[in-house]
C-alpha cells in the first residue's frame, strides 16, 4: 500500500478512549470501523495511530525541534 493509511483510526478527527469518536460525525464507532478503509469527506491524515498511539513520539521530537529553531531565529540561545 503506497500513501497515508486511508482509515479513521489515522484521521485527525478521531478520537480514542473509552470509546471511539468521531468529532466531525458526532458518533461513536466501535474498533473494527475505525480500523476499516474509509472514503470520508472529512478524512485528514494524521501520522498518529489514535488506537495505539504509534507515531506520538516522532510528532513531539518535531514539535520540539521547530521550537527550538524559531527560538534560536529569534536570537535566544538560552
Amino acid at each position: 500500500m503506497s500513501g497515508n493509511p486511508r482509515n479513521c483510526r489515522h484521521c485527525t478527527n478521531m478520537v480514542c478512549g473509552d470509546a471511539n469518536w468521531c468529532s466531525e460525525k458526532n458518533e461513536t464507532m466501535s474498533d473494527g470501523q475505525i480500523r476499516a478503509h474509509t472514503d470520508c469527506a472529512m478524512w485528514e491524515y494524521n501520522p498518529i495511530d489514535a488506537l495505539t498511539l504509534d507515531g506520538i513520539d516522532d510528532v513531539f521530537r518535531a514539535e520540539r525541534e521547530r521550537a527550538l529553531y524559531e527560538k534560536r531565529m529569534r536570537g535566544d540561545w538560552s
